[in-house]
């Protein structure tokens, strides 16, 4: 998924869980990490010179052609340099806002991948022969004897009572 698609999915879903305020805030510091990435994302690519000069003879930016991959990689410089350095902005803004909407990200990123990981898991399990799979376990099934203090269990695996 390209860096655009993840904010603008990002920014929907905050939309419906946020004041109008907050999510102003949060569709400002948005901005400002695609204006940082177009700057200064491409030093961290091989052949960034190149890349740079390609992408804007064809008026295209960072986060139209490199997919959600380069976004973490991003957010330290982005907080450490960018935003202090680059934009006039108040303390409550660079100090609070900036970072706690990059945190938000990333987080709102590791959760979507990790439903990503388990849909990917359920298809694959749904796929899987309910033949082949053993109720017994990874040792096979387990003789009565085996348990040293097994009682005797009545139907519905309710014991019995003595």
């Amino acid at each position: 998924m390209f860096i655009k698609e993840v904010f603008e999915q990002f920014l929907s879903e905050q939309k419906s869980k946020l004041a109008l305020k907050t999510c102003r805030d949060y569709a400002s510091v948005i901005e400002l990490f695609e204006h940082q990435l177009d700057g200064y994302a491409w030093n961290n690519i091989a052949d960034g010179d190149k890349a740079y000069d390609g992408a804007k003879k064809k008026g295209e930016s960072f986060i139209d052609l490199y997919d959600h991959t380069h976004i973490e990689e991003n957010v330290g410089e982005f907080l450490t340099y960018f935003v202090p350095r680059k934009v006039m902005a108040g303390n409550e803004f660079i100090l609070k806002t900036c970072p706690r909407v990059m945190r938000k990200l990333l987080t709102w990123m590791e959760l979507v991948a990790s439903f990503g990981n388990r849909f990917n898991l359920l298809k694959s399990w749904e796929k899987t022969d309910p033949c082949t799979v053993s109720s017994y376990g990874a040792y096979g099934p387990k003789k009565r004897s085996d348990h040293a203090h097994s009682r005797p269990i009545c139907c519905h695996g309710v014991p019995p009572f003595f």
